[in-house]
């Protein structure tokens, strides 16, 4: 619960994306944050035969640092580090095998390191 709490009052202070940059350097650094809701299927393939029934009740978030560099007037790239989660509950189940009892929900965490990169042709520079 405090790691949510901590998670909110970020991405209220900073907003979605907060820059730290001079107009007239080529180079931009800035903190990217979002919380997320995990809109994917209630269920999930597991082989042939189990799935995992899904119930996301869980808060997702995401955090990073970005970085822009100006190639030309009217081309950057851009890329960030992100940490993000993605949790949520499920349950496996499997409709052609032998079982009573179905297993209960536990909880699943994934945790993982997003790196885009991003390409951004401008065609009309200053213009907009």
């Amino acid at each position: 619960m405090k790691r949510i709490v901590i998670t909110f009052a970020i991405a209220l202070i900073c907003g979605k994306e907060v820059k730290a940059q001079n107009n007239l350097s080529k180079l931009s650094i800035g903190l990217t944050t979002s919380i997320e809701e995990n809109l994917s299927s209630e269920r999930i393939n597991f082989d042939r035969h189990g799935e995992y029934a899904t119930h996301y009740d869980k808060t997702n978030y995401r955090i990073g640092v970005s970085l822009a560099y100006a190639l030309k007037e009217n081309l950057s790239i851009i890329t960030a580090v992100e940490y993000s989660n993605k949790d949520f509950k499920g349950r496996f189940f499997c409709e052609t095998c032998n079982t009573l009892f179905p297993s209960e929900f536990m909880n699943i965490d994934y945790r993982f390191i997003e790196i885009p990169i991003t390409l951004r042709y401008y065609m009309l520079p200053g213009k907009i």
